[in-house]
């Protein structure tokens, strides 16, 4: 269990969610939308004093424009600046390419705008973005002061090193290049849209952030989310902390939707983490 002082952050309005809690939103659909803000504490090897206790957090997959969900990417940005968080990592789908809505591009811009964070708003691009043109999204992206990080990485003020690496999918990933500089003996951030390619990562020291399976969406006994997901996207992974030798992977269930406007039994999430010294393999670390 986390005994952290940094929920106190995410306490600090009354329309968040902690834990299990789920917000539920009226989007037209017969089921309410449901929303949850999930926290994680990550144990870093190597973590310099100046990193320990940074709070990330992790969002990915608004598929603005599409659905009726715009109260929940408002609702979203309210956990965000109830979090406060240190670091904002975002991994793709910023505005769904099926959307014929001309004022998607500027509402999304307002909330990822909005969204403060000391160390940085940093990103990468996922499929719809890449539907969307490469050059149209990353230009998007740089007017609200994110920082896209296309098979790069970069040190931040506090000593982390981040990552990021194209779609596995629709993109042009450079796995190599992209962790080129990342430090052997030291745990660093990697983000990707499409967690197909944590298969294609030798085992080392990193904790990679993704999303793209929604969680299937709809989850449902048969056909089950892991039956959903390998079927449809061809993915091993559906939610949650997945471990390869020394590699980490969490995958987000997501904000939005895509192709069904709505969830079952499948919250939508924010999710936000801790990160603390200590080995990559300590208790409660997954």
């Amino acid at each position: 269990m986390l005994e952290r002082k940094w929920f106190n952050r995410i306490n600090a309005t009354e329309r968040q969610s902690v834990g299990r809690d789920i917000l539920r939103f009226d989007t037209g659909q017969r089921y309410p939308y449901e929303f949850e803000a999930t926290q994680h504490e990550i144990p870093m090897l190597g973590l310099e004093k100046s990193a320990n206790g940074t709070i990330v957090a992790h969002l990915t997959d608004f598929h603005a424009g599409y659905a009726n969900i715009d109260p929940v990417h408002e609702e979203v940005l309210r956990q965000v600046e109830a979090a406060r968080p240190d670091l904002i990592l975002l991994t793709g789908d910023y505005i769904d390419r099926r959307t014929t809505d001309t004022d998607s591009p500027a509402r999304i811009q307002r909330i990822l705008s909005a969204m403060q964070a000391p160390l940085g708003k940093f990103a990468v691009l996922g499929n719809h973005d890449h539907y969307r043109g490469i050059v149209t999204s990353t230009r998007l992206l740089e007017k609200c002061d994110v920082h896209p990080l296309l098979n790069e990485s970069h040190q931040l003020e506090n000593g982390l090193w981040l990552a990021g690496i194209d779609d596995y999918r629709a993109g042009t990933p450079h796995v190599n290049q992209a962790l080129a500089a990342l430090p052997s003996d030291r745990t660093s951030l990697v983000m990707t849209h499409n967690p197909v390619l944590f298969k294609h990562i030798e085992s080392r020291k990193i904790v990679v952030f993704s999303g793209h399976t929604h969680g299937a969406q709809v989850a449902v006994p048969f056909p089950s989310p892991k039956l959903v997901c390998w079927v449809k996207l061809g993915s091993p992974y559906v939610a949650g902390w997945y471990q390869k030798g020394e590699s980490r992977l969490y995958v987000s269930r997501g904000i939005g939707v895509t192709r069904r406007p709505y969830r079952f039994n499948c919250p939508a999430e924010a999710a936000f983490f801790k990160l603390s010294a200590g080995s990559q393999d300590a208790e409660g670390s997954l």
